[in-house]
C-alpha cells in the first residue's frame, strides 16, 4: 500500500546555522607566531590583540561577523567585536572534548581559523544543542540523516578556513 502523500507544512524552527569562508592572509606568519608564543605557554595560547600578524585575520573575521549581524536582523545600535582569541596547537585527534563557549556574557558567534589543518586531520564537530534530541531521534532510529534528524555535523579542516 503506498505512503499517504504529506499535506502538513513543515517549517524550521530554532534553526542554528554554520557560517563558513575561506581566507587569503599570511597563515604562514600566523602559524609562526603560533609556534614561539608556544615555547614559553604550558596550555593553551592567548592573544592580546595587538599582534600584528593578526591584523588582517581580525580584520577579515569582523567584517564577516558584522556581515552576519546584519543578515540575522540584529539592532543598528550594536556590533561584533573579537572578545578573546586564542590558539591550539593539536596533534591529538582526541582532545577536542564537546564544550560551548555560552559562558561568556553577549556572546553571539563563536568561530575557529585554521591557519595550518594537515590533510586528514580530525574533524571539527558540532553537536545539537537540543538537550533532548538523542533521546527522541536515538540511533538506529533515522533512516536518512538531514537538517531534522542529525545530531552531530562533522567538517573537514583546511587550511585558511574559517
Amino acid at each position: 500500500m503506498p505512503l499517504p502523500k504529506i499535506l502538513m507544512k513543515i517549517e524550521h524552527i530554532f534553526t542554528n546555522f554554520i557560517a563558513t569562508d575561506d581566507l587569503s592572509i599570511d597563515n604562514d606568519a600566523i602559524v609562526k607566531l603560533c609556534y614561539e608564543k608556544q615555547k614559553t605557554s604550558q596550555t593553551s595560547i592567548y592573544f592580546t590583540g595587538v599582534e600584528p600578524e593578526l591584523n588582517k585575520l581580525f580584520q577579515e573575521i569582523t567584517v564577516r561577523l558584522n556581515g552576519l549581524h546584519k543578515h540575522l536582523g540584529l539592532v543598528d545600535n550594536a556590533y561584533q567585536t573579537i572578545y578573546m582569541a586564542w590558539a591550539n596547537i593539536n596533534s591529538n585527534q582526541y582532545i577536542g572534548i564537546p564544550h560551548n563557549h555560552g559562558e561568556r556574557p553577549n556572546t553571539v558567534f563563536s568561530g575557529v581559523y585554521y591557519p595550518k589543518a594537515q590533510e586528514g586531520c580530525s574533524m571539527i564537530e558540532f553537536m545539537t544543542p537540543n538537550n533532548a534530541h538523542h533521546h527522541v531521534l536515538y540511533q538506529g532510529m533515522v533512516k536518512e540523516q538531514n537538517s531534522f534528524t542529525q545530531s552531530v555535523v562533522s567538517i573537514q579542516p583546511k587550511t585558511g578556513s574559517l
